[in-house]
């Protein structure tokens, strides 16, 4: 990000498959890369040490968004949100970065043709008119050209982690962006890995993982401010930054303070990564003692979904040998095998085990209220808590400021 060379190592989850490569048969052979984890304590940047090439990762893309009806929900939200800051979206070009099947886009279509996503992904069907590669700052000014004008709205969900040249697609953003409009970014929050324990959102898709005062620091380099901040409880606590042109509006006090606070907790240097590895590694022994118990106990224990960042966990804890299955409502997954343990991927009716490992827990109020006829035991894969785990979302530090 600032293009600092001198990077210190602060996690190592050891050798991994791409987490959302889902293999067609067991005996499939695939390919093994470090996930280890880098800080820049020049700017605070938190970001991976191997770049797998973006193409080989996300040209063939097995993740839809329309079949997860909690984030159907969100991006309604999200929607509505956008329209009231920019009343006029019905005649403005809005461009998506990361589009994927269109599922937010098309909520902004309307007989204007005003609606543009880019997703590299060939093998997703799009609801809107999507062009098929990367964003950066040639794309910008191809899209400038051929529409004839900049866009009112660029909304980028959980794909500026995904991006190796920062500065190039902030970059082309800054330059697409018309001189009143408004850049629209989510991504999951770094705090989200100290007070959560969130460590499964690192993987190889994620190349960096950010705090705000690194998104603050990255944006203003190509004269953006933050002007407004927000927190929701979807892909565990993600953020929701607004950005708008220098001179257009003031920088949010609310990320001011939370950027003042990420330092004060030390989110920025390495002894709070040392004590993370600790908690990464205690969390590890938590999670086996109580798959051995169980299967002491002769229990049969499946994982509760399959998402990218439960391939994580089972990869760098070795929990896989003790489930039989996971379970997956996304019809891409279900038949595969899970990268790395291989564990067949079925649906839910299928399977009636004892136990389930939740592994897609930043869904868990939604998934307990889908379950709640199931008497069996909950484990929560990286929980902290010895005892039964706490279903409630922690962030003391969000809870706190939420409260002054």
């Amino acid at each position: 990000m600032c293009l600092n060379t001198d990077l210190k190592k602060v996690l190592d989850l050891g050798q991994q498959p791409l987490a959302n490569s889902f293999l067609i048969s067991p005996d499939e052979d695939e390919d093994l890369y470090p996930l280890d984890v880098y800080l820049c304590e020049r700017c605070g940047h938190v970001q991976l040490g191997t770049n797998v090439d973006r193409r080989h990762i996300f040209r063939s893309y097995i993740y839809f968004s329309a079949p997860n009806p909690t984030l159907r929900e969100h991006f309604k939200e999200y929607a509505d949100e956008v329209k009231r800051r920019v009343p006029t979206w019905q005649d403005d070009l809005i461009v998506e970065i990361g589009s994927n099947d269109g599922l937010l886009l098309r909520k902004f279509s309307s007989d204007a043709d005003n609606v543009l996503g880019v997703d590299p992904a060939e093998n997703i069907p799009a609801a809107v008119p999507t062009w098929r590669e990367f964003f950066g700052s040639n794309t910008a000014a191809r899209i400038i050209a051929e529409k004839g004008k900049k866009a009112r709205v660029i909304m980028a969900n959980n794909v500026v982690a995904h991006t190796f040249d920062l500065r190039d697609m902030v970059g082309g953003m800054a330059e697409l962006l018309d001189d009143d409009g408004l850049i629209v970014v989510e991504s999951p929050w770094l705090g989200d890995m100290f007070e959560n324990n969130a460590y499964d959102t690192i993987y190889h898709e994620h190349l960096s993982y950010f705090s705000v005062n690194t998104l603050l620091y990255l944006f203003s380099l190509f004269g953006l401010t933050m002007t407004d901040l927000r927190f929701h409880p979807v892909q565990g606590n993600s953020f929701r930054a607004f950005f708008q042109k220098g001179g257009r509006g003031q920088v949010s006090r609310f990320a001011e303070e939370i950027a003042k606070r990420e330092q004060e907790a030390g989110w920025t240097r390495q002894p709070a990564f040392d004590a993370l590895a600790r908690q990464i590694e205690q969390s590890k022994n938590i999670l086996l003692a109580k798959l051995q118990k169980l299967k002491a106990e002769s229990k049969s224990i499946a994982g509760y979904g399959a998402p990218a960042k439960g391939n994580t966990i089972i990869n760098y804890t070795g929990a896989g040998k003790y489930l039989d299955c996971l379970i997956e409502g996304m019809p891409s997954k279900i038949g595969r095998y899970a990268p790395g343990s291989r564990l067949p991927v079925v649906r839910r009716d299928q399977v009636s085990p004892d136990a389930f490992v939740m592994f897609a827990w930043n869904y868990r109020p939604h998934i307990l209220a889908k379950e709640k006829d199931f008497k069996g035991h909950w484990i929560i894969p990286n929980d902290m808590d010895n005892s039964e785990p706490n279903l409630k979302t922690k962030a003391p530090l969000l809870q706190q400021l939420f409260k002054s």
